[in-house]
């Protein structure tokens, strides 16, 4: 984008959160207090950053920062086994820790715990419908029986990391059209779904589904799904989710979600985004939303 760009109307820092992987290593309790004193309402957690702690720990240091969680990523959070976590690799294992999961999590009260199908590969295309409607279904019951909403992410299809036959808002509304009265919405990712050209069209016509929103931008150039901008600094995405959310009346949580791998991943990009210093990486993740304008 320009160096004059700026989003649409600026965003309250209430309503902004930054997800857990845009600083991988950075402690979890370090990271709530970094959110708070930026004025941030939230933080997207990934399970690994709290996977030993305390959850009423967790709950109260949040609350103790003012910080809410907008989404939540457990481990090995796709229903076939995916390539970030492989292991188990029956999906009936993976619901059933899938559900104690969520029952931990239940108490933190985010606004989705996100998943992903997984990827299809060998399966039998009916057995792999199938085996994620029944999915679906169980985990909603838990997910309702404890209080909180399940999401599900579309995923780009040149994205390799975790592979989903799922690429846009479309074909997961297909998907949970097909369920039992589900407690499943969708979050949508401006980095996966704003390639669709369909994408407002569906937005408005699943708008009582749309459950979180996750925000990057491509970058010009990328060599990889890992390789993402900020918002604002790239091709614009992250802007066009906003206003297109804006449009249909989203008010929930917008987390910056923003991945630029050193290598623990697929392989190491340049620039790495992740080396940045974390108070800086808050600061680009969010100034352009809040009506800065680009310093790159």
């Amino acid at each position: 984008m320009s160096d004059e760009a700026t989003a649409t109307a600026a965003i309250p820092r209430s309503r902004l959160s930054i997800s857990s992987i845009s600083m991988p290593d950075e402690p979890f309790e370090t990271e709530v207090e970094r959110i708070g004193r930026h004025g941030l309402g939230g933080v997207g957690i990934w399970e690994y950053k709290i996977e030993n702690h305390d959850i009423a720990r967790v709950k109260a240091h949040l609350e103790a920062n003012g910080v809410r969680v907008s989404n939540f990523i457990p481990i090995a959070n796709t229903i076939y086994p995916g390539r970030s976590h492989p292991s188990p690799a029956d999906p009936r294992a993976r619901v059933e820790d899938l559900r104690r999961r969520i029952a931990r999590l239940a108490p933190l009260a985010p606004e989705s715990i996100v998943t992903v199908t997984g990827p299809m590969r060998d399966e039998e295309p009916e057995r792999f419908w199938e085996t994620l409607r029944w999915a679906y279904n169980v985990l909603s019951d838990t997910a309702r029986d404890e209080g909180v909403t399940l999401a599900l992410e579309p995923i780009h299809p040149s994205s390799p990391a975790d592979d989903c036959p799922m690429s846009t808002i479309a074909e997961a509304a297909a998907l949970l059209d097909s369920l039992d009265e589900p407690a499943v919405g969708i979050l949508v990712d401006s980095w996966h779904v704003c390639p669709d050209p369909a994408m407002l069209e569906q937005l408005s016509k699943q708008r009582a589904r749309i459950v979180g929103a996750h925000l990057a931008d491509h970058r010009p150039g990328a060599v990889s799904d890992r390789d993402r901008a900020f918002p604002g600094e790239g091709t614009g995405e992250s802007f066009a989710l906003v206003d297109a959310l804006d449009e249909v009346g989203f008010d929930g949580f917008l987390d910056m979600e923003i991945f630029s791998d050193d290598g623990r991943l697929v392989s190491p990009v340049e620039p790495c985004l992740w080396k940045l210093d974390p108070d800086e990486i808050i600061r680009r993740c969010v100034h352009l939303l809040v009506g800065g304008t680009a310093s790159t």
